[in-house]
């Protein structure tokens, strides 16, 4: 059998970055190689952003799960709508709530 895992180097030891299936105290040979993986870009949510100032409004008092500039699921229950969202295909979608009032403006001190 081949598996390919990932692993951080502590202390002198490899450690395993998730559970392994093997037997305790089995025999295995290990390839090892420093390559870097690239890391996935960093999200800023701006098309999200937007679609919040143009249609959250229309949704206060709800929760919304939005990926990109859609609305993947609504609702009044934080834990049902992103459950629906990943339903949907969306594992990570941005998750707000949208308030039933505008909060106060701040001035300062």
């Amino acid at each position: 059998m081949t598996k390919q895992l990932e692993v951080v180097y502590e202390s002198g030891v490899l450690r395993p970055l998730e559970p392994l299936p093997f037997a305790e105290q089995q025999h295995l040979v290990v390839t090892v190689t420093d390559e870097l993986r690239p890391q996935p870009a960093f999200n800023t949510r701006e098309r999200e952003q937007e679609w919040l100032r143009l249609n959250g409004p229309r949704y206060a008092g709800q929760w919304v799960a939005i990926e990109g500039d859609q609305l993947v699921s609504h609702g009044e229950n934080a834990k049902v709508v992103l459950q629906q969202a990943r339903a949907e295909g969306d594992q990570h979608p941005l998750l707000m709530h949208i308030p039933k009032e505008s909060p106060l403006p701040f001035g300062g001190w």
